[in-house]
């Protein structure tokens, strides 16, 4: 599987943005954004757990996407060494703020007001990622030969736009 989230558990649909599309250069800016959000989040959390995270949270739902979460547990490659006192062990890697103390509440307000979420904006490409105002899922990746790909519940497609993407199938995904 592409990615270990809500999509496994549900028919995904995968499209391949064309050269030189409109739709290409915005899956272009969004994959960017995700990625720096996501250096942005893991750099935070080196602040707060004093060490690199090797993998963090991040969710959909109700009016936002790749919000990622302090809250939940923050995994690391190593168990940590002089852990803050507001961090609990959960597991022999992973990590929590202990929402007893002041400073890990502090530190989960302001996560929290810092990462809201992404909103991808594809409507005018015929990409319709709300379903009852819900978020659907969705992913963006970007191959090995340097093309986007975007991958969201089928739901999500109605067709307009075609001229802008392919669809394929997962075994067409080339990444690393």
């Amino acid at each position: 599987m592409l990615f270990n989230n809500n999509l496994q558990k549900q028919k995904s649909m995968i499209i391949r943005a064309k050269k030189g599309t409109a739709l290409e250069n915005r899956l272009r800016e969004l994959y960017e954004r995700i990625e720096a959000e996501r250096k942005r989040a893991f750099e935070r959390a080196k602040e707060i757990f004093g060490a690199e995270p090797v993998c963090m949270t991040y969710s959909w739902g109700f009016g936002f996407s790749y919000m990622y979460s302090i809250t939940k547990d923050v995994v690391f490659s190593a168990p940590l060494q002089n852990k803050p006192a507001h961090v609990v062990q959960v597991g022999e890697d992973r990590y929590r703020l202990s929402r007893r103390h002041k400073a890990a509440r502090e530190f989960i307000s302001k996560f929290q007001e810092d990462f809201r979420g992404i909103i991808p904006g594809l409507d005018e490409f015929g990409i319709h990622i709300t379903n009852d105002l819900r978020y659907c899922s969705w992913q963006v990746i970007r191959e090995l030969a340097g093309d986007f790909v975007f991958i969201a519940a089928e739901w999500c497609f109605p067709g307009d736009a075609r001229d802008q993407y392919d669809i394929i199938s997962e075994s067409d995904v080339q990444i690393t």
